[in-house]
């Protein structure tokens, strides 16, 4: 083979691994740029949530007679917030009584809200148990979400329940790569 021909087989595949380098930065970049906002938008998501409870129902989260109650209104299958938040800003939500939904905006394939569903382990380990955030991928009803579970507390600063916020996976297909998202939800 002549020597011009190696030179250019030799700056080809030097190029090809450069314009390969490059893309596959690009795209982590992205990637990472993508992640943060959609974190953003749920940390953003689930603050307001709260602020609606707040300025809806004012007063202390308590738990009587096995419903769960923000000021003197009960939270069960009271659908306000979860509906204002998903029809303004396209985030589900939910709220839980200790490890149950008891009110949401997600719905089941015949147009049912999947109140009465229990939340995955490792969320109830992370928020009920520890008392922290849970961030992360879940799967809810057949179908992968990006999630922020908080707690939430009574006045005397016990965890009674959970204040969660999510968006579709499949709203992010087209931004987020889909590897890692594998954690189940009942």
């Amino acid at each position: 083979m002549k020597l011009k021909w190696k030179l250019a087989i030799s700056i080809n595949i030097m190029l090809f691994m450069l314009l390969s380098l490059i893309g596959y930065l690009t795209n982590s970049q992205t990637s990472s740029l993508t992640n943060s906002q959609v974190e953003n938008k749920l940390h953003d998501s689930n603050r307001l949530g709260l602020a609606l409870f707040e300025a809806k129902y004012p007063g202390a989260w308590k738990v009587e007679n096995g419903k769960l109650i923000k000021g003197t209104n009960v939270i069960n299958d009271n659908t306000v917030v979860v509906d204002t938040i998903k029809d303004e800003i396209d985030i589900v939500s939910t709220v839980f009584l200790n490890d149950t939904r008891i009110t949401t905006s997600i719905k089941d394939a015949e147009g049912n809200r999947i109140v009465g569903t229990l939340a995955n382990p490792e969320v109830i380990e992370k928020v009920l148990v520890n008392g922290g955030d849970f961030k992360g991928e879940t799967t809810i009803n057949g179908m992968l979400y990006k999630t922020l579970y908080t707690p939430i507390r009574d006045d005397g600063g016990k965890i009674i329940g959970m204040w969660f916020v999510g968006t579709e996976y499949e709203n992010l297909q087209h931004i987020m790569p889909a590897a890692g998202w594998r954690q189940q939800e009942k």
